[in-house]
């Protein structure tokens, strides 16, 4: 059984390195990551650090877009996200 003792809630901000301050989505994988869905691109949290990662006209295989509505982790633990007028991008 699950006690209250053992859940932690912790606030992250733009200042511990969100893209963004209004997060639409979030997921944990199946490593821990804790994953971030906002306007301003997509953040990974380890529990110490953030990578964000965003559009990049310059490299390939970059986000298409910034804007992260919903992510989800299917049965084979491939993550995807979901973007503007039904845009789908698997990670």
């Amino acid at each position: 059984m699950l006690s209250e003792d053992n859940i932690k809630f912790e606030q992250l901000t733009i200042d511990d390195g969100l893209s963004q301050s209004i997060v639409q989505c979030i997921i944990q994988d199946r490593q821990g990551f804790m994953w971030f869905g906002t306007q301003d691109g997509l953040n990974r949290y380890d529990g110490y650090k953030f990578i964000v990662y965003k559009k990049d006209v310059s490299v390939k295989n970059t986000l298409s877009n910034n804007n992260i509505n919903c992510l989800y982790e299917d049965s084979e633990a491939i993550s995807g996200l979901a973007l503007p007028g039904g845009g789908f991008m698997q990670i």
